[in-house]
């Protein structure tokens, strides 16, 4: 599942440490915001392209979603975020259409819905 964005290490311990209970434990994956000269502290916000997963406004959350979203790209323009889930529904398009999505986050932001019962929303 997906849980959050960070833009430095503090801010990922924060998102964790909201999360992070018996059956949820969270895990970072690195990506460069592209294009690579753009630090994501900078942007305010990302565009992410995911495979599989859902869309962002899904009510569906946490173990429900099959498969996990996997990360296909980080952008700090809607529009190449847009460009690079097109590109990659074509290299399958009957495996990648319908499960292609672009979420618009703002760095800092998690999936409250996921917060455990030691954790506070900040």
């Amino acid at each position: 599942m997906f849980a959050g964005v960070a833009g430095d290490r503090d801010t990922e311990k924060q998102v964790a440490a909201q999360i992070d209970s018996g059956p949820i434990i969270c895990w970072s994956q690195d990506a460069v915001v592209r294009p690579g000269a753009i630090r994501c502290t900078e942007v305010g916000r990302v565009y992410i392209v995911f495979d599989g997963g859902g869309p962002q406004n899904s009510s569906i959350v946490g173990w429900d979603l099959v498969p996990s979203p996997e990360v296909i790209g980080v952008f700090a323009d809607p529009g190449d975020a847009h460009a690079a889930a097109a590109d990659f529904i074509q290299t399958s398009p009957s495996q990648r259409a319908g499960r292609t999505f672009v979420w618009n986050i703002e760095i800092g932001w998690y999936d409250r819905r996921l917060i455990s019962g030691h954790g506070r929303p900040a």
